[in-house]
């Protein structure tokens, strides 16, 4: 918005305003997912996503009888009514926790989980899991806090930058199952701090001239 003006309080006349805009925008939304993201896709953390857990049915065949299946999606009802009282449930882009349920786990009288940033897996019993399935949310929220923004130093040279992502990329990851590696991309800069904390002045190393 232009032109906006008020009656100067100091003298005769008329003064132009100071504006701010503080909005929404999509940048936001871009910062969120290059943070969040890696060669999978998004993967967002527990208390940003809006959806939290998705369930997938697994292990349906053709020979699965009809009275099989119906018995098979009423326990998954009663699963998914479980989670709606521990956690934001049903989706699947960006969810953190992934749920499988197949005849085995229903035999079983659990339920297989797959954590998104990790891929480690593991079985909750369905009794428990209003109780236990916001452990594992919690502990990717806490994973995520303790990674991925760094305040380092950096003197803003293009050559230091290539450096600084050659450092810090996973070169191989060949023995890791490709469903358990981490993101294979390397270090990205950001942003610049207007204070700069102590330590980190111009006589301080640039990060990709550490040995």
């Amino acid at each position: 918005m232009f032109d906006i003006s008020v009656e100067d309080p100091t003298a005769s006349g008329h003064i132009h305003v100071w504006q701010n805009s503080w909005a929404f925008s999509s940048r936001v939304l871009g910062v969120m997912v290059m943070i969040h993201g890696d060669d999978q896709g998004l993967g967002l953390p527990t208390r940003g996503a809006q959806i939290q857990t998705v369930i997938v049915p697994v292990g349906v065949k053709k020979s699965t009888s009809p009275k099989e299946k119906q018995m098979f999606m009423g326990q998954i009802e009663d699963i998914a009514k479980k989670l709606k009282l521990a956690v934001q449930y049903l989706g699947t882009q960006g969810a953190p926790l992934r749920v499988e349920f197949g005849l085995r786990d229903a035999a079983g009288g659990v339920i297989s989980h797959c954590r998104r940033d990790t891929g480690e897996k593991g079985t909750i019993a369905i009794e428990n899991i209003s109780a236990e399935i916001p452990e594992p949310l919690e502990q990717i929220q806490n994973a995520l806090d303790e990674k991925n923004v760094l305040l380092i130093p950096f003197c803003l040279e293009k050559h230091c930058e290539q450096r600084t992502k050659e450092l810090t990329t996973r070169q191989d990851m060949s023995h890791v199952p490709e469903e358990r590696r981490p993101p294979n991309i390397g270090t990205k800069s950001l942003c610049i701090s207007f204070e700069q904390p102590g330590g980190l002045g111009h006589s301080t190393k640039c990060l990709s001239k550490w040995p």
